[in-house]
C-alpha cells in the first residue's frame, strides 16, 4: 500500500499518533480526500488486522447490530485496527453501543472513525479519541502527484487538481481511472456550459438531462467548486466577490432543497436558472 500523500501538518500529527497510538482516533475532513485509505495505511503501520464497517448502502444508517459484532470480533486479542468508514452515518443507538468499546477498549484493539463531520458524533466518543484533521496536501505536492503517477501535461493536472477540490483521494481515484477521469470531465464541461449560459441554454441542459437527481448533485457539486475558485482569484474585486457570494449561496441553497430536504428538482433548478 503506498504512502498517503499528507499536508505537513497532518503528517507531523499522524506521526506522533503512530509514537503513542490511542485506542480511538477520529480523522476528520470532506468527503474524498483519502481518509479511508490512511485508515488502512495506519493499520499497516501498527502490524495490525484491518476490519472495516460501514453503512450497507447510501440510505442506511450503521446499524447497532453491527457494532455488536465487535463485542465477539475483539474478545479474541488479536491484534486489530477496526475501522467505521462515514461514521457520521452511525445511528444514535449504534453510537451508544459503540461508547461502551470505547469506555472499556478490548486488548490490542484501536478503533479508526473516519468522518466528514465530527459534530455528528457523539460528544462522549470525542472526548475519548483523538481527533486529525486531514487537510488537503499542498498544490505542489499534488502537482508532482499527477506528473509522477501519470501522462497528463502540466496544465491538465493543475486544471484536475483545482476540479477535484485539492481532494487527493478524488485526485487520485481520477488518475487512476480513465473512465471515471472522462466522466469527471464531461461534468466539468458541462458544468462550465451551465454556469456561462444564459438561462434558456440552462434550462435545455436541464431538460435535456431529464432534471435528475443525481445529474443535479453533481452538476452542483461542480458549479461550486468552480465558484469557489473564481472567489480565490477575484479576492481584490469587491464587485466582483459580491456577484461570486451571492452565486455560491444560491447553489448551496440549491442544493440543500434538492438533496437534503428531498424537494423538486425540476422546481429548484428551474430557479438556478434564472437566478445564477
Amino acid at each position: 500500500m503506498t504512502q498517503p500523500l499528507l499536508h505537513s501538518q497532518t503528517k507531523q500529527n499522524i506521526t506522533n499518533y503512530l509514537a503513542k497510538p490511542t485506542h480511538g482516533l477520529i480523522l476528520a475532513s470532506a468527503e474524498g480526500s483519502g481518509k479511508y485509505h490512511l485508515a488502512l495505511w495506519l493499520a499497516k503501520q501498527l502490524e495490525a488486522e484491518s476490519y472495516t464497517i460501514q453503512s450497507p448502502d447510501e440510505k442506511s444508517s450503521i446499524a447497532i447490530e453491527q457494532i455488536r459484532e465487535l463485542y465477539d470480533l475483539t474478545r479474541t486479542g488479536n491484534n486489530f485496527v477496526v475501522i467505521i468508514k462515514d461514521s457520521q452515518e452511525l445511528g444514535i443507538e449504534a453510537q451508544n453501543a459503540f461508547l461502551k468499546l470505547l469506555e472499556e477498549p478490548p486488548k490490542n484493539t484501536k478503533f479508526i472513525l473516519t468522518t466528514t463531520n465530527t459534530e455528528a458524533l457523539l460528544p462522549t466518543i470525542r472526548s475519548r479519541s483523538q481527533v486529525i484533521e486531514v487537510s488537503p496536501p499542498q498544490l505542489s505536492q499534488l502537482k508532482a502527484y499527477g506528473q509522477d503517477y501519470s501522462k497528463l501535461t502540466e496544465s491538465e493536472v493543475t486544471s484536475l487538481i483545482y476540479s477535484s477540490n485539492k481532494l487527493i483521494g478524488t485526485f487520485a481515484r481520477l488518475l487512476s481511472d480513465p473512465e471515471r477521469l472522462l466522466t469527471h470531465r464531461d461534468q466539468v464541461k458541462q458544468a462550465k456550459q451551465f454556469y456561462t449560459a444564459a438561462s434558456y441554454k440552462r434550462h435545455l441542459l436541464c431538460i435535456e438531462n431529464k432534471f435528475e437527481k443525481t445529474w443535479a448533485s453533481q452538476l452542483l457539486g461542480t458549479l461550486a467548486t468552480i465558484i469557489q475558485s473564481l472567489l480565490k482569484i477575484s479576492s481584490t474585486d469587491s464587485t466582483k466577490l459580491k456577484q461570486l457570494s451571492r452565486q455560491a449561496n444560491l447553489v448551496q441553497t440549491t442544493a440543500q432543497n434538492i438533496l437534503e430536504t428531498n424537494g423538486n428538482p425540476k422546481i429548484h433548478l428551474a430557479l438556478l436558472c434564472e437566478e445564477l
